[in-house]
């Protein structure tokens, strides 16, 4: 009886020791895990080689103060980067339909501890992340007060939505768009050339209008027309859609600019016009 009691004891006490230690083991490994899902939740740097596939159109609406200086319509902004042959193999360029700055050296700050990567621009620099499915998102702008446009759109004109854009390789230029809900069209060529009509499309032999191809799907041009305003075109490929509509189109999305009451202002010219490829 003594040695089936002593058996019993020795059992009695394993299990009290094992059961803790068990319990510790597995809490152990929680906690574990837990710090792996907060690590893995941290954006992967984002590198120049990959924003060569986007590019940001963010749009600007001016604060009721500074109507008479900047109007009351959205303002598009635009940034890109690009692959340059030489020393400086990646550039970024900003612009707008006023002004379109040099290509600056592509400059991609990364923080591990919060995920986000900066990319810089001549009017400050976007806050870029990655989603659960580590795809590139943008998160914010940061305007920089001391350059020429971060300081009007910071104070006079500041941001109220910001989209990336995924890049296509397709020519979308020897074509003719039709305005989304009204009869505008503006029709291209590869030469060029451009013009925008109401009612019907523009024929090829009345494009005497001139744009400037930064990109495929970044184009700004002159309205060579009796008020000559500055355009930009952004195309939008299929799946992007604008705002989040009209995913299943591919769109044309036109800014146009007029300086304003004085050399340091500018205003939008009507809304934003969107268009889809006419049938």
């Amino acid at each position: 009886m003594r040695i089936q009691n002593n058996k019993t004891m020795r059992k009695t006490i394993i299990t009290k020791i094992t059961v803790p230690l068990l319990a510790l083991a597995m809490f152990l490994t929680a906690c574990g895990k837990d710090d792996n899902n907060t690590k893995s939740k941290v954006g992967k740097e984002i590198i120049a080689e990959e924003l060569v596939d986007y590019y940001i159109i963010e749009e600007y609406t001016p604060k009721p103060t500074y109507a008479s200086d900047y109007g009351t319509k959205p303002v598009l902004v635009y940034t890109y980067t690009q692959y340059y042959a030489g020393a400086v193999n990646y550039k970024t360029r900003s612009g707008f339909p006023l002004f379109n700055y040099d290509p600056i050296q592509t400059e991609l700050i990364y923080n591990p501890e919060t995920g986000i990567t900066r990319l810089k621009t001549d009017f400050g620099d976007y806050e870029l992340s990655r989603d659960d499915n580590r795809q590139i998102i943008v998160k914010r702008s940061n305007q920089d007060v001391n350059s020429d446009l971060g300081s009007v759109l910071s104070k006079y004109i500041p941001s109220g939505y910001i989209q990336l854009v995924k890049a296509v390789n397709s020519q979308y230029n020897i074509l003719t768009y039709k305005e989304i809900s009204g009869p505008g069209f503006y029709t291209f060529n590869n030469g060029g050339r451009w013009k925008y009509k109401q009612g019907a499309a523009p024929g090829y032999s009345e494009l005497d209008w001139n744009y400037t191809t930064a990109t495929n799907l970044i184009w700004y041009g002159g309205d060579n027309g009796t008020a000559k305003y500055s355009n930009i075109f952004l195309i939008l490929p299929k799946g992007n859609g604008w705002k989040g509509q009209h995913k299943d189109k591919e769109l044309l999305i036109v800014n146009t600019m007029k300086y304003g009451n004085s050399s340091v202002s500018f205003e939008a010219v009507g809304d934003i016009g969107i268009y889809t490829i006419k049938d």
